[in-house]
């Protein structure tokens, strides 16, 4: 159960620093000795300022220094992360491919944020995912890239007006983690769960135009990496 506490906190300041790093990255403001700051006043945060999830209960969320409110997606960010850090600790943590699976995923949960800040995923994070992928493979699939980087191609050309460039290159480096009679069902989540998140959008009057899509393809492959 401790351990299961440690996991869950160690998630949350994870969370906070990816989503610190996403929202840098897509305003291109990211420095390897940036600190975090107030969203509103910019006022740098001690370091008592900085515990995920207690420092925003603490706070009663809002900063403080200009005491206006702290947007509630950051604890949102952070609770999520440290559950999904315990869900997946609990179904992986006898398994060889920890480490390397749970870098994977540390990625596609930054591309993620950075889909849902700006709509942009950086290439940097984009080839750290591809030579993951390489590391998780058999290598006798390498004489597929070809096929798979085709098979890339036609589905931007069906899906051309639905999903981005940055889509399109996960997609292929999705073609070689995921088993090929997997591909359809993890199509078919990543589909219906963008689907249900635009519907539901448009029940709270608040439509999304353009659907950060790398979010649910993150989610799908989730999906099949713990129950398929």
């Amino acid at each position: 159960m401790i351990l299961l506490i440690v996991f869950f906190y160690f998630g949350c300041c994870f969370g906070s620093f990816a989503y610190c790093l996403a929202n840098h990255w897509t305003r291109s403001t990211f420095k390897l000795n940036t600190r975090s700051s107030c969203h509103h006043c910019h006022k740098q945060l001690a370091w008592y300022e900085l515990f995920p999830l207690f420092s925003y209960l603490f706070q009663y969320g809002r900063c403080n220094h200009c005491k206006l409110s702290i947007p509630s997606s950051y604890w949102i960010v952070e609770a999520i992360t440290g559950l999904l850090f315990v869900h997946f600790f609990y179904y992986y943590s006898e398994d060889s491919r920890l480490l390397l699976t749970g870098i994977t995923l540390a990625v596609l949960f930054i591309m993620s944020l950075c889909d849902i800040c700006d709509r942009w995923v950086p290439d940097s994070l984009q080839l750290l995912l591809l030579v993951c992928s390489l590391l998780q493979i058999d290598f006798k699939l390498i004489l597929w890239l070809p096929l798979l980087l085709l098979n890339s191609l036609l589905l931007l050309l069906i899906y051309y007006n639905w999903i981005g460039g940055a889509d399109v290159k996960l997609l292929f480096t999705f073609q070689l983690l995921i088993p090929i009679d997997a591909f359809p069902v993890f199509l078919f989540i990543a589909s219906l769960s963008g689907l249900l998140f635009m519907l539901g959008s448009r029940f709270i009057k608040k439509p999304i135009l353009e659907l950060p899509f790398v979010p649910f393809l993150s989610l799908a492959y989730y999906c099949i990496l713990i129950y398929f």
